[in-house]
C-alpha cells in the first residue's frame, strides 16, 4: 500500500536540538547552562548523600557497620540514576515560561526512583544483602536528595534569569496567529523579559502583520489564500488546501528577523489548519510551541504539568527525537514489559481461549492487517471477540459509526459475540498484542495502529502519526475515547512524537491499568 503522505510521512531531517536554527551564542550558552545543571545534580547527589550519613552516624550516634556505605562508589552509583531519571523527565529542558509549581512533585519522584533503583541493581549484583540496608539512610538520602534536585534548579532559574536581564541566552521568537491568543503570548513575552523570550513579530491569519519590536517593520504575511470564515463547503476541503504560499513568506520572515523560535498561537482555528503549518515548519530548523486548550485533556488524565499563557497550555512540540539512543532504549525496554506481560497474562490466554472455544467452536485468535511506522504492513494479532464472519458485513453496519474522520467505531457492535463484548470491556482481547511487540512489529506505548481501510481516507498530514512509533496504548486511549477527535488524535500523537521519555511511558501504562480495570470505553 502506498500512502499519498509526502514530506508529512517524512521523517524530520533533525536529529538532535543544535540541529535547529539558534544564534550561536544562545545555544552556546543555553547547552553551557544545561551542561552546569547536570553538574550541580551530579556533585548534589554527593552532598545529600554523605550529609545524610552524617546526621545518621554524627548526630543520631548511629553505627553503620558495614564498610561500603562510606565509599564514594555509592552516591557515584546513585548519580547514574538521578541523571538517568532527570533526563527521563526533560528536567535538562530550557523551559521560556512560567513552570508550574506541581514540577517539585516530579522531582521528588525522580529521587525516590534513583535511590530506588539503584538499591535494587546494588541487590541484584549482590554489592549488598537487604539486611545490610539501613532504613534510615535509604529514606533520609531520598529526602535530602529531593531537597536538594529542587534547590539546584532554583538556584539554576536565578542564573538563566540574570543572564537574560543581560541580554544573554535570548530566543528571538515569531508569533503565528491572530486574536486573544496571539495577543495574549506577545505581552506575555514583553511583561517577563528574563524568560528569554525576544517578541519580533506577529504573522496573522488575515491583514498585516504587527511591528517589529526592533524596527517596527511591518510585513504583509497572510496564513490562507482565500478569504472569509471557514464554511461547510469549505470545511469539506480542509486539510486539502495548502499553505505553501503563506510558508514561503513565513521561512522569508523567519530568514529576516533572524528567528529562533515560532509560536503557533492561533487556538481560534481548526486543527487541520495549524497542524500542517506545524509540521511544515520542520523545514525551517526552528523550534515550534503551540498554544492550545486540548492539552488541558493530557494535564486532567495524566501527571504532566505544561507551561501555561492565562491558563492555557503552551507546549513545545519541536522536530526533537533524540536519535538512536532513545529508540534503543524504548526497544529494550517494549521487549522487557512485553516478555513480563506475556508471562503473567499466560493463565488468562488459556481460560480466554476455552472460553471462546466453547462459545461457537470459531477460531480462538484474529488476525487484522494493520499499518504502523511508515506505512509498513503488519498483521495485528487479537482475541477474537466477534462472530467468524464479521469483516464481510461491515458494510450493513457502517451507518451505525459513531465517530468521525477515518476512525471507525460502534457501541455494542451486533457483531460482537457474548464473551467477545466482556473482553473488549476490559481489553482483554488485545493481550496477543504483545506477540507483536517482542516480533517488533509494534511497542508497548504508542499511537493506535490504524487499519488499512483509515489511512485510506487520512488527509496528508494526518499520516504524520505513523512517523514513529505505533504501540497498544496510547494517549488517545487514556484521555477519553469519546471526548477526543481525531484531529485531537493527530495532536497528541504528533506531541508524544517529540516529547516521549520514559515517565510518559509509565504514565501511560499506569493510567491504561485503571482504565482497563474500570471497564471504561471499552466496546
Amino acid at each position: 500500500m502506498e500512502l499519498n503522505a509526502g514530506q508529512y510521512l517524512a521523517e524530520p531531517r533533525v536529529r538532535g536540538e543544535w540541529r535547529l536554527r539558534t544564534h550561536p551564542r544562545v545555544w552556546a550558552t543555553s547547552t553551557a547552562l544545561r551542561a552546569l545543571h547536570v553538574i550541580l545534580d551530579f556533585l548534589m547527589v554527593f552532598a545529600c548523600y554523605y550529609a545524610t550519613y552524617g546526621v545518621i552516624v554524627g548526630l543520631m550516634h548511629i553505627q553503620l557497620v558495614v564498610s561500603w556505605v562510606a565509599s564514594p562508589m555509592v552516591p557515584l552509583f546513585l548519580a547514574v540514576f538521578v541523571l538517568f531519571f532527570m533526563q527521563s523527565i526533560s528536567a535538562y529542558r530550557d523551559r521560556r515560561f512560567f513552570t508550574d509549581p506541581g514540577d517539585w512533585l516530579n522531582l521528588m519522584i525522580a529521587a525516590g526512583l534513583s535511590v530506588a533503583t539503584a538499591l535494587v541493581f546494588a541487590i541484584l549484583l549482590h554489592v549488598v544483602e537487604v539486611t545490610q540496608i539501613s532504613r534510615r539512610l535509604v529514606v533520609g538520602n531520598a529526602l535530602a536528595l529531593g531537597v536538594g534536585l529542587l534547590l539546584d534548579r532554583e538556584v539554576m532559574r536565578a542564573i538563566r534569569n540574570g543572564l537574560r536581564r543581560g541580554g544573554h541566552d535570548v530566543r528571538r521568537v515569531l508569533v503565528v496567529g491572530s486574536g486573544p491568543g496571539a495577543t495574549r503570548v506577545r505581552d506575555h513575552m514583553r511583561k517577563h523579559p528574563a524568560n528569554g523570550m525576544l517578541y519580533v513579530g506577529t504573522i496573522a491569519g488575515r491583514g498585516r502583520t504587527r511591528a517589529s519590536v526592533e524596527a517596527g517593520a511591518a510585513d504583509d504575511v497572510s496564513l490562507e489564500s482565500g478569504s472569509g470564515p471557514e464554511t461547510a463547503s469549505t470545511g469539506a476541503a480542509r486539510g486539502r488546501r495548502g499553505l505553501e504560499p503563506s510558508l514561503a513568506r513565513l521561512a522569508h520572515a523567519v530568514r529576516r528577523r533572524r528567528v529562533d523560535e515560532v509560536i503557533v498561537a492561533w487556538p481560534e482555528a481548526p486543527l487541520a489548519r495549524t497542524i500542517p503549518l506545524i509540521i511544515k515548519l520542520d523545514r525551517l530548523h526552528v523550534r515550534v510551541r503551540i498554544l492550545h486548550p486540548s492539552f488541558h485533556i493530557l494535564s486532567e488524565r495524566l501527571p504532566m504539568r505544561f507551561e501555561t499563557v492565562h491558563g492555557v497550555p503552551i507546549v513545545e512540540i519541536s522536530p526533537y527525537h533524540g536519535g538512536r539512543l532513545r529508540s534503543g532504549f524504548k526497544h529494550a525496554f517494549d521487549f522487557t514489559f512485553g516478555t513480563f506481560a506475556l508471562i503473567v497474562s499466560l493463565p488468562l490466554w488459556v481460560m480466554i481461549a476455552l472460553a471462546i472455544k466453547l462459545e461457537d467452536r470459531g477460531p480462538v485468535f484474529y488476525r487484522q492487517r494493520r499499518v504502523a511506522r511508515g506505512g509498513k504492513i503488519f498483521d495485528l494479532v487479537k482475541f477474537r471477540t466477534m462472530i467468524p464472519d464479521a469483516d464481510k458485513r461491515l458494510d450493513e453496519i457502517g451507518h451505525l459509526n459513531m465517530r468521525l474522520g477515518p476512525m471507525f467505531k460502534i457501541v455494542d457492535d451486533p457483531r460482537c459475540t457474548p464473551v467477545g463484548r466482556w473482553l473488549r470491556r476490559y481489553r482483554l482481547d488485545e493481550l496477543p498484542q504483545y506477540l507483536n511487540v517482542l516480533r517488533g512489529d509494534i511497542s508497548v506505548v504508542g499511537t493506535r495502529p490504524p487499519l488499512m481501510r483509515e489511512v485510506e481516507q487520512y488527509y496528508p498530514w494526518q499520516t504524520v502519526r505513523l512517523r514513529r512509533w505505533v504501540g497498544i496504548t496510547g494517549l488517545w486511549q487514556i484521555c477519553g475515547r469519546d471526548d477526543v477527535n481525531f484531529d485531537e488524535v493527530v495532536l497528541f500523537d504528533l506531541y508524544y512524537d517529540r516529547n516521549t521519555n520514559f515517565f510518559l511511558d509509565l504514565g501511560i501504562i499506569w493510567k491504561t491499568i485503571g482504565v482497563v480495570l474500570s471497564g471504561r470505553g471499552g466496546y
